[in-house]
């Protein structure tokens, strides 16, 4: 989450505390407004809810429901931005999270992990990029997507050219989807260098995280060359009750 905070993909402070002997972590709301000292909510809608997909269960990931889907997710977006609206489409942000989940490992970015923000002014625009942690690292060394990335599954496999694909099945023009996952790489990529981490956290994510975003760039698979799996470096990371 730091990184992309960094990266600029979220504006909401995360950190590491403490309460008694029970470590957690602590995440602000990004879906209230302080004006006044008042506090009011504003409505959020996560993907899986958007799309219909059953509550509960596991429909919220792509093997379990293809209706669950990065395209599916890009056609709730945009859908009131005008022509000679400027800046960055919130299909172009959904392409810069994707790439970073697709950086960090995070293989647990399903459809639940998306969500919407519907404005009071009746607009929507996609959230704040959220529960972003690297599961190959801490959950049975998981390595497939829980949403393909132009149809590819594992993440290791995945691609500069499959990340441009699944922008450009959106609508996106190629050039665009370039440019949006190259900028991302590269804003990672100096992220890694800039985020705080512990001497444990340090010696085994940053290298990890960079060494993919770097075979990315490099037009190679994520995982390409990898001479140690996340599997093989969780005894190497402090986790919770862990030594």
């Amino acid at each position: 989450m730091n990184i992309a905070a960094h990266v600029g993909l979220t504006n909401h402070p995360v950190w590491l505390e403490t309460f008694g002997d029970v470590l957690a972590v602590v995440a602000t709301r990004y879906d209230r407004a302080i004006e006044d000292d008042e506090i009011t909510r504003i409505h959020q809608e996560d993907c899986a809810q958007a799309l219909g997909l059953p509550w509960g269960g596991d429909a919220k990931f792509e093997r379990n429901d293809n209706r669950a889907n990065y395209r599916a997710i890009a056609a709730l977006l945009d859908r009131d931005r005008a022509l000679f609206d400027v800046g960055e489409s919130d299909r172009e942000r959904l392409l810069s999270y994707t790439t970073l989940n697709v950086a960090v490992g995070n293989t647990d970015a399903h459809a639940k992990n998306h969500a919407l923000l519907h404005r009071a002014d009746g607009a929507v625009r996609l959230a704040p990029i959220y529960d972003v942690a690297a599961p190959p690292f801490v959950f049975d060394g998981n390595l497939h997507l829980a949403l393909r990335v132009s149809q590819v599954v594992y993440q290791p496999d995945v691609k500069l050219e499959d990340l441009v694909a699944e922008g450009t099945s959106w609508g996106l023009a190629v050039p665009d989807a370039e440019r949006v996952a190259t900028e991302t790489l590269e804003r990672i990529l100096a992220a890694v260098a800039e985020c705080p981490a512990t001497d444990r956290i340090a010696a085994t994510i940053p290298g990890y995280v960079a060494t993919q975003a770097t075979n990315l760039l490099q037009g190679k698979a994520a995982g390409a060359g990898s001479s140690a799996s996340p599997i093989a470096l969780m005894d190497r990371i402090a986790m919770p009750g862990r030594a």
